[in-house]
């Protein structure tokens, strides 16, 4: 299973344009933010509040994180759709390793190409911050920052691999990638906050566990960010800026806890693993 894992990482790694586009959807929030989405964000009253760029940077980052534990989850499937494409897979199948071993490869490989690309993502994200004025998180906050960015990404692997249980093709592997590289941002609410949604739609959203480790991003991001700009400001305000902007979730007259965003990531995760051995077990038959 190592080797196998070992072999699908060295694969990813050696196709440099493979990397790059693993990252597109990250370069493509950072232009729209660069171009219009920080100027529409900070529109209005927040713009006259202190530090209100700053708290609006960490508010991407932390969006760009999200995204990126899904993308570039994403691609490290990418080697386990060529086997299957040139049939490479059939060779594998009369191999000495076994079946569980070839899954457990292709798992793993997609884990260690997102927890590396989401760590790089995360050490350019505080370089962006500290170049554009703010601080480091700390050393407690960076360290769950990096949690929850591994269990995204674990939800993500679970969720991606049955989405590629039904791609055959390396053409329709690539068109998966840029449907999901869209659709992450607006399930993520970097494209559109999430409070600024119909609210039917923002039940379909949140169903996503994306969506929450998104949520939870934002949480340690923002904290340090939140008390200088929102120093005096109702607490009522703060709860309603937090709710618009996908920071927090409302919840039975409160806001959903962060058990609860840790709870859907890994139910998540159970949840899509299970159905790929529904799909597996039923292909057998």
């Amino acid at each position: 299973m190592l080797a196998i894992a070992r072999r699908n990482v060295k694969l990813f790694f050696r196709d440099k344009g493979g990397v790059f586009f693993s990252l597109m959807s990250v370069f493509i929030v950072l232009g729209l933010y660069a171009l219009f989405l920080k100027s529409t964000i900070l529109g209005g009253d927040l713009a006259a509040l202190e530090g209100a760029g700053r708290l609006v940077d960490s508010w991407l980052i932390a969006g760009v994180l999200a995204v990126a534990a899904v993308t570039t989850t994403l691609s490290g499937y990418g080697a386990m759709v060529e086997d299957r494409a040139r049939g490479v897979d059939r060779d594998f199948a009369v191999s000495p390793a076994s079946s569980g071993a070839l899954l457990g490869g292709y798992i793993l490989s997609a884990l260690a190409v997102g927890l590396v690309l989401c760590a790089v993502t995360f050490v350019a994200g505080q370089v962006y911050l500290v170049a554009a004025g703010g601080e480091l998180l700390t050393p407690l906050q960076m360290a769950q920052a990096l949690g929850v960015t591994a269990l995204s990404v674990a939800a993500s692997a679970a969720m991606l691999y049955f989405l590629t249980l039904f791609i055959k093709t390396q053409n329709a592997f690539t068109g998966a990638c840029t449907v999901v590289g869209t659709l992450v941002g607006f399930l993520t609410g970097v494209y559109i906050p999430i409070g600024t949604l119909p609210s039917a739609v923002q039940v379909v959203v949140k169903c996503f566990p994306p969506t929450h480790g998104a949520a939870l991003l934002r949480q340690i991001f923002t904290a340090g960010p939140m008390e200088t700009t929102f120093a005096g400001v109702p607490a009522g305000l703060v709860t309603q800026f937090k709710e618009e902007m996908g920071i927090c979730f409302a919840w039975d007259g409160g806001t959903f806890p962060v058990w609860g965003h840790l709870a859907v990531l890994a139910g998540g995760a159970v949840l899509f693993a299970g159905l790929s051995l529904l799909v597996k077990w039923c292909r057998r038959r």
